[in-house]
């Protein structure tokens, strides 16, 4: 499971169940006898100067041999006696003799290719499997007589989904990232993008988890951007996150040849492009927080002004100055009315608020309804009669802007009505907070829930141990423990223990290996007496037998073992049968 985390890339798909597999083709060895020794070392040095040419698609490797003689390798198996002689520059060779095949198998059997060595992607329904096959199959022999061995190596995949307009705002620095990658690590970043679709496709993939990790870091750094500032931090006004502020930054941003995103959900401003073009911005963007800053102005409410102001101050305020100027926020402990206005603004709100008398105003004003008995209904947050209204589950009427404000706002969960004074308490649904949220909105809002679920669930839920990732997993318990191979940082951690992997070992036992080789030798034998804990009689990897019958598979070369007698067997049914006959039960 994944939080948002601090770049524009979206859900990461982590694929883990791919591996693969290569070796070299089929080829042959010709032994080159030379009428004399400084004909062979002749000849060496010509055939080196070939440089790339290739014989049948192959690059021939050349040894010298004492006395008089060469061995050239990496031949095809279609390489005839004559073929060879016309390649090879002169003095020709007196003699051609032939070595044997690296592989025993019939050319057939493999791709028909010129290339040196064959690769294949081989891809398993789950990551085990993939994992199974690297333990089992990587360097293993392609024949028993060859010296030939097949390379299984794990293929970790990562895709991105990202903004079409971040990624090709971010072009010019990914394109040397991407040749650097791949000359350094060996990891692809490919991307795969529809202009006519808002979001493209980023896959990082390579066969190291730790390398493929540290591209993709790369690669979210340049998501990221430049997050705009001032000296205390990230500009987080909220003028910039307004539709009414779109052609101030789409000025801004074409003056500068710099791209700006609206990071609704962060509520920050990402900077694409230059670095003259950022700082140009930045500045620009700061400039205009002073001159916004003197346009917002907070008047705190006591008691006695809260409650005139429920109970119809605050729409003597909206019906003066207009309710695009004036919010009343009383979901927090500090109770104030934000004027967007000016200090004239401000003066004529305090006016109100001294010259009305609370007792004088219950006689001007009826008491807030909501009842439906014909008297007139008031917004439970700004007591004015509801602007585009919206009806709640348990029947209260908002207005639409009114009800966005409480959700985005919120910091405590589950949002409560607060309707009849803030006393109906009940619980505000989804349903309703669909009808006025927007999508990145409802977004935000299910972040900040879910953040605030998982902190108050630490027995359920733990973040991913590596610093700075906002993934988190389940905890399970310690009979049935599980891997979670994290899409942030790549990592993989036991969902019980919380400690790496450990195929095949309890967590307590896992914990005692780790101590036992910690504290020396005979602690750890000590522990193996205590807990009845086997070395596999084929590989020597520890083995604890926690619970069924007596019929046991090593996890590491899996071997099948008779846990009476600890003898070998190549398959299940052969253990079974063993016990059988031999210990007369399983």
């Amino acid at each position: 499971m994944q939080l948002g985390g601090e770049t524009e890339s979206g859900m990461n798909r982590l694929q883990l169940a791919g591996v693969t597999c290569s070796w070299f083709n089929p080829s042959k060895v010709a032994y080159l006898q030379y009428e004399t020794d400084l004909n062979a070392k002749r000849a060496l040095e010509r055939i080196k100067s070939l440089g790339s040419k290739q014989l049948i698609g192959r690059k021939l490797d050349v040894m010298y041999q004492p006395v008089r003689s060469l061995q050239v390798g990496n031949l095809d198996l279609n390489t005839n006696e004559a073929g060879l002689r016309r390649f090879l520059p002169s003095p020709p060779p007196t003699k051609v003799t032939w070595g044997p095949k690296s592989h025993r198998r019939v050319y057939s059997q493999y791709p028909k290719r010129a290339k040196q060595n064959t690769k294949i992607i081989a891809k398993f329904s789950e990551a085990e499997a993939a994992r199974k096959a690297v333990k089992e199959m990587h360097e293993t022999r392609l024949d028993p007589d060859s010296n030939d061995k097949m390379q299984v190596t794990p293929l970790v995949s990562i895709k991105l989904s990202v903004s079409s307009r971040i990624l090709a705002a971010i072009q010019p620095q990914l394109d040397p990232l991407v040749d650097r990658t791949w000359r350094t690590d060996y990891v692809q970043i490919k991307r795969y993008e529809d202009l006519s679709k808002q979001y493209a496709q980023v896959r990082i993939f390579g066969q190291s988890r730790e390398r493929v990790a540290k591209a993709k870091s790369a690669v979210e750094k340049l998501l990221a951007g430049h997050i705009a500032a001032n000296g205390n931090g990230p500009i987080t006004d909220p003028f910039y996150f307004r539709p009414s502020s779109k052609s101030f930054l789409d000025d801004l941003a074409a003056a500068h040849c710099v791209f700006i995103h609206q990071d609704l959900r962060r509520s920050v401003l990402r900077l694409y492009g230059g670095d003259t073009g950022i700082e140009q911005v930045e500045r620009a963007l700061v400039a205009k927080c002073a001159e916004l800053k003197e346009s917002f102005h907070t008047i705190f409410l006591d008691p006695e002004a809260l409650a005139f102001a429920i109970k119809g101050g605050f729409r003597q305020i909206v019906a003066a100055l207009g309710k695009d100027k004036v919010k009343l926020d009383i979901i927090n402990n500090l109770k104030r009315i934000i004027v967007e206005g000016s200090t004239k603004d401000v003066d004529q709100i305090q006016e109100i608020l001294t010259s009305c008398a609370f007792s004088s105003m219950e006689t001007q004003i009826a008491v807030l309804s909501i009842s439906g008995d014909g008297s007139e209904v008031f917004c439970p947050v700004c007591f004015t009669p509801p602007e585009a209204p919206i009806k709640t589950s348990c029947g209260h009427l908002y207005c639409s802007s009114c009800l966005v404000s409480q959700c985005t706002s919120a910091d405590s969960f589950p949002l409560k009505c607060l309707g009849e004074g803030a006393a109906c308490g009940s619980s505000i649904t989804l349903a309703d907070v669909k009808k006025v949220l927007s999508g990145i909105e409802y977004d935000n809002l299910f972040q900040t829930s879910l953040t605030s679920y998982l902190r108050s669930r630490t027995a359920k839920f733990q973040y991913c141990s590596t610093p700075d990732c906002d993934r988190f997993y389940r905890i399970s318990n310690s009979e049935k423990p599980r891997t979670f191979d994290c899409d942030g940082c790549l990592s993989s951690v036991c969902t019980s223990c919380h400690q790496n992997p450990h195929d095949g070992l309890t967590c307590e036992a896992n914990k005692a290996l780790i101590k036992a080789a910690m504290e020396g030798d005979e602690e750890l034998a000590k522990w193996k007496k205590d807990n009845d804990v086997r070395d596999c009689p084929k590989c020597g990897v520890p083995i604890e037998k926690a619970f069924g019958c007596n019929h046991m598979e090593c996890i590491s070369c899996r071997i099948h073992i008779c846990w009476f007698c600890m003898k070998t067997f190549g398959s299940a049914g052969e253990t079974y049968k063993h016990m059988g006959r031999t210990h007369g039960n399983s």
